[in-house]
């Protein structure tokens, strides 16, 4: 798997396009729930249920 190549490489190596492609890889792999929570503990803030 490439994306697996990519990780293994240090974070200066990696070219702009695959920092791009792994944030959509790790983006599109998300559930909504664990989006949601994901943002409020990034955020600081709690959003309403």
């Amino acid at each position: 798997m490439i994306i697996m190549e990519i990780v293994k490489k240090k974070l200066e190596d990696i070219s702009v396009y695959d920092k791009l492609h792994l944030v959509v890889d790790f983006i599109s792999r998300m559930t909504d729930s664990y989006a949601v929570n994901l943002y409020k503990e990034l955020t600081g803030i709690s959003l309403p249920q």
